[in-house]
């Protein structure tokens, strides 16, 4: 998730490919084909910005989070429970992990939160609020690297709740 780096962080480089790609891609606009040397400069800063956005896509690719005996668990609220819609409280349980304290952190992780399959927060705590609507809901939480990686196999916990 490109995103959720920071540039010039320990995931940043990836973000300065895109913008460096982009920047690229925008001198290429400006060579106009009237003239055979524009013409070359253009078609070769176009080529560099376009590699330069796959890079920004490959290279967190590449990058795997080592592997951690961690575990993650939603302690409340319980698998199969009914709840309010609205805020809802999520308490998460760390074993074996360590909680960074803040994006700016040098070590530990951070958790990312999903509902219904879509991430909605990326928090620095283990006591999280969500937001459900009425209906059935997945919540899955995972421990992730400082980098938003994923570690090998992914730490993470899931369960179904309905919201009246």
């Amino acid at each position: 998730m490109i995103v959720a780096h920071t540039v010039g962080g320990a995931g940043g480089v990836e973000i300065e490919l895109g913008l460096l790609g982009l920047g690229f891609i925008v001198a290429a606009y400006f060579f106009r084909p009237s003239q055979v040397g524009n013409a070359r400069t253009g078609v070769v800063c176009l080529i560099v910005g376009i590699a330069m956005l796959a890079g920004a896509v490959v290279v967190p690719r590449l990058n795997k989070a080592a592997a951690t005996s961690a575990k993650v668990s939603i302690s409340e609220p319980s698998d199969g429970a009914l709840v309010d819609a609205g805020v809802v409280p999520v308490l998460v349980t760390l074993d074996g992990g360590e909680l960074a304290s803040s994006p700016s952190a040098t070590k530990g992780g951070h958790i990312h939160l999903y509902v219904d399959d879509q991430l909605v927060n990326m928090p620095y705590t283990l006591n999280l609020d969500v937001r459900l609507k009425p209906g059935e809901h997945a919540i899955k939480v995972e421990y992730v690297d400082l980098q938003h990686l994923s570690y090998d196999p992914p730490v993470e916990d899931t369960i179904e709740v309905t919201a009246r």
